[in-house]
């Protein structure tokens, strides 16, 4: 039986429950101090019938578990009607309300909790990513400690965010976010400044390589687009000098994206799409493989998928250096180690 089936037989039940005894119950025993008491209870069964029409129409199961609490304690509040104990009765049903109004506050926010952690968990990917390629290059273990710490804590919001705990994903990920800013500081920190202007400079080499693609006849949104990259490379050079490397990462990227997308949709080179696209592939397994290797502490295994995220390091450089058949070559060997590690684990 599903949740919405229980809590909608549980509301059923309690309804028929409370006028059978609202109905046997003696007027004198039916009587708090200043109020009735079968009054009382038959409001709480109105307000909580409302309520789960709300509750079931979001998909909060946070909402959901409240809302169950709020039904028990209900049915305790009847209980305790039907034993001719009104007073007891009446402060149980009041707090059937109160906790049931908490269910309803959160099934309300749930939409726009669940919407702003979804792009949360999104941004928090690309911005870890930017900073774990950083800290795997420049050999800094200090930094690493700080990313796994992340990851850890970006982990732990997925699950919430799949149980539908929004709100506690969401504070999650501003933890996880803290962290991968330190991570981004000491790398700036202990000398990786210099890594990071050079690779603004083959950024810009390659918006360069996609303006000379472009011609009269080219779509003028490419040339619009490209537009957007430079300012984006601009904002990420600001960063940087501003001291803030993390916003420089991340608007680096963006630049970077721009430019293969104009490259790809220009034709200017017919493999950046098929690089892509084994890009998702390969990013897609190494989360997983990533937790199964942890999880099985798995040394053997660990080895060969490491590599494979060095060259899935060495194959985004050849794209942005407007190599795409060497990416191709690059990512595809990353493939293959990822493959052994999984045949690596128990």
């Amino acid at each position: 039986m599903t949740t919405e089936m229980n809590i909608r037989r549980l509301t059923i039940l309690l309804a028929f429950a409370l006028a059978a005894i609202v109905g046997a119950v003696s007027p004198v025993a039916a009587q708090g101090s200043d109020v009735d008491a079968s009054d009382v209870l038959q409001r709480t069964e109105e307000i909580l019938r409302d309520i789960n029409v709300i509750v079931q129409e979001s998909d909060s199961e946070q909402a959901r578990r409240i809302f169950r609490d709020a039904v028990a304690k209900q049915i305790q509040a009847v209980q305790q009607l039907a034993a001719e104990r009104p007073a007891m009765a009446v402060r149980l049903s009041l707090k059937a309300r109160e906790i049931g109004r908490q269910a309803e506050r959160i099934a309300l926010g749930s939409q726009n909790h669940q919407e702003r952690a979804r792009r949360y968990l999104e941004r928090l990917q690309d911005m870890h990513r930017d900073v774990k390629d950083r800290a795997q290059e420049a050999g800094n273990q200090q930094a690493m400690n700080l990313v796994h710490r992340a990851e850890t804590l970006f982990v732990r919001a997925r699950d919430q965010f799949n149980q539908t705990h929004y709100e506690s994903a969401f504070r999650l990920l501003e933890e996880a976010e803290t962290v991968l800013r330190r991570a981004a500081r000491l790398l700036l920190d202990t000398g990786d400044a210099e890594g990071l202007e050079q690779e603004l400079d083959r950024t810009e080499n390659l918006i360069a390589v996609a303006r000379d693609r472009l011609d009269d006849t080219s779509d003028p949104s490419l040339g619009r687009k490209l537009d957007q990259a430079e300012r984006a490379l601009s904002e990420a050079r600001e960063a940087l000098a501003a001291d803030n490397p993390l916003l420089a990462l991340r608007r680096a990227r963006h630049s970077r994206q721009l430019a293969q997308q104009v490259l790809r949709q220009s034709g200017g080179a017919p493999e950046t799409e098929a690089v892509e696209r084994e890009f998702e592939r390969f990013d897609a397994r190494q989360e997983d493989l990533t937790a199964r290797v942890a999880e099985a502490r798995a040394a053997n295994a660990a080895r060969p998928l490491g590599h494979a995220l060095g060259l899935r390091h060495d194959a985004g450089r050849a794209l942005e250096d407007g190599r795409p058949a060497d990416a191709l070559r690059i990512i595809r060997s990353a493939l293959n180690l990822q493959r052994q590690a999984a045949e690596l684990l128990p």
